[in-house]
């Protein structure tokens, strides 16, 4: 998409332009500039913006109704509020300069950060969103932003992608998720994933339905010296009973003793499943409607040999030996 256009006559007459995506490009808003004012669908990709002209954009646009901003920069506070603004949609990806995002909105359905600064201050206002999608990387605020959501009434769907965590920096403690119905977690490029930190995020959400766990290793990630401890560290919730959880999926599936172990603690501490499908590989979410295979991820796991010569019937053998009446899957 060319430039913003460098022009003061006319670009579109207000009541026409209702959509509108710019890429790469200096969004400078001249004061009686008036052509956005009937937005209601607003993405701004590799944009250089600064505060007083977001939040011009937000203060003529009262039809937003989604609003997205990817690899934008120069921002460093985005305040969204006002009881007159339509928006339902929010997404901010990858905007490093932004520290501060304080949102309160009456209309607000889902929420999207992810990948952004590690410093950033999230602010959000009853009434809360029902979905939220949320990138951390590395450990930081990670456990109070849990907390924050914790405390989110109505929210029932949260998307957690959390990079680079080392193997115990998931929170141990957490407060409950009343009305959280479904919780997906990718955990990426860590040395080895936390899989007794998402049992404990399972202890935290007592409704919830369905989850899905997608589990990409750094390469070469090494699991056999330490399966001693990690089995341990699982078997401690063998007295944690869910009794709503009814559908499992575990992506990008490497049958190492530790995934094995956790998927058996899940069938085994599960009253009301109903089927655990087990994936090699699977998609993943990475924000702004964008779904990536696992194969296509920075070229990781791009052979399934092994995974055909032997890994699917050692799941399918070691699931077999569980009671339970779940249906498994094993693609």
């Amino acid at each position: 998409m060319p430039p913003f256009p460098r022009t003061k006559r006319p670009l579109l007459r207000p009541s026409t332009l209702k959509n509108l995506s710019l890429t790469g490009c200096v969004l400078r808003l001249p004061p009686s500039f008036d052509r956005f004012s009937h937005l209601t669908t607003l993405y701004l990709y590799e944009v250089i913006v600064d505060n007083i002209s977001l939040a011009r954009l937000l203060s003529d646009c009262l039809l937003l109704e989604s609003l997205t901003l990817d690899y934008c920069w120069g921002a460093s506070e985005l305040m969204v509020k006002g009881p007159s603004l339509r928006l339902n949609d929010l997404k901010v990806f990858h905007c490093f300069d932004m520290q501060r995002v304080d949102i309160s909105l009456v209309k607000l359905a889902s929420l999207e950060i992810l990948s952004g600064s590690l410093h950033m201050n999230l602010s959000i206002k009853p009434p809360y969103p029902a979905k939220i999608s949320f990138g951390s990387i590395l450990y930081f605020n990670l456990c109070a932003r849990l907390t924050q959501f914790a405390s989110f009434s109505w929210l029932e769907t949260l998307h957690l992608q959390l990079e680079m965590l080392r193997h115990d920096e998931l929170p141990r403690s957490l407060p409950t998720f009343r009305d959280l119905k479904k919780l997906e977690v990718d955990l990426l490029f860590s040395p080895k994933a936390d899989l007794a930190g998402v049992l404990n995020l399972l202890k935290a959400t007592p409704f919830l339905e369905q989850l899905v766990v997608s589990v990409l290793h750094v390469w070469g990630a090494c699991f056999g010296d330490s399966f001693c401890e990690d089995e341990q560290e699982i078997r401690k919730f063998s007295g944690l009973k869910h009794n709503h959880l009814r559908k499992v999926k575990l992506q990008a599936f490497r049958s190492t003793p530790y995934e094995i172990e956790f998927a058996i603690s899940i069938l085994k501490n599960t009253t009301k499943l109903e089927i655990m499908e087990i994936d090699p590989f699977g998609e993943i979410y990475l924000g702004a409607g964008v779904w990536r295979k696992v194969l296509g991820i920075r070229g990781l796991y791009a052979s399934n040999s092994s995974w055909e010569e032997k890994d699917r019937a050692l799941v399918q053998e070691k699931l077999k030996e569980v009671k339970t009446d779940a249906r498994i899957i094993v693609l």
